[in-house]
């Protein structure tokens, strides 16, 4: 059964009743769908809830009928059902964690850093034993990564993908 780690962004994206200057309907259609896919299928969370405390900051207050709040009530509801979350432990190591490989962790030869605040979605689909893909709605940053994150065996889905477009090369 295919797993998900899912960014943060899929949930605000998909939270709002019409798209709005940043994102387009387009993007806010697949983000909806992108969550829902997820809930047939298998979502990774770490085990000392970072990633379900980043939601619930996120969403609060909670409201019924917007999706990104119906995904978090949901997971919250199936947190511990392993036909649907697989929760992992997750290592941390100073400011990232150590499932975070290393040449991702430092700066990239052009001096950037991989964003902190991100690694904790590079460190559970570390720690799965799934190999999910990890879908990201509007951060840009992970564009710019790719290549690194491909070598090292992430999965990335653009759940927009028209908000990637760029010239910029991969870090």
């Amino acid at each position: 059964m295919p797993a998900f780690v899912v960014d943060d962004n899929l949930l605000i994206v998909a939270e709002k009743a019409v798209a709005d200057e940043h994102t387009s309907e387009t993007c806010r259609q697949n983000c909806i769908y992108a969550l829902r896919q997820a809930q047939k299928n298998v979502v990774v969370l770490d085990k000392s809830d970072q990633i379900l405390a980043g939601y619930l900051q996120k969403l609060r207050p909670l409201r019924k009928g917007l999706a990104g709040s119906e995904f978090l009530i949901w997971l919250l509801q199936n947190q511990y059902h392993p036909s649907y979350c697989e929760r992992v432990a997750i290592t941390p190591l100073n400011d990232s964690f150590a499932e975070v490989p290393p040449e991702i962790r430092e700066k990239s030869a052009s001096g950037q850093r991989f964003d902190r605040k991100d690694h904790k979605w590079l460190a559970v689909a570390r720690a799965s034993a799934n190999s999910p893909v990890i879908l990201n709605a509007t951060d840009t940053d992970w564009r710019d990564w790719l290549g690194l994150l491909g070598q090292n065996d992430f999965l990335i889905r653009f759940v927009c993908p028209e908000l990637m477009v760029t010239d910029a090369k991969p870090a």
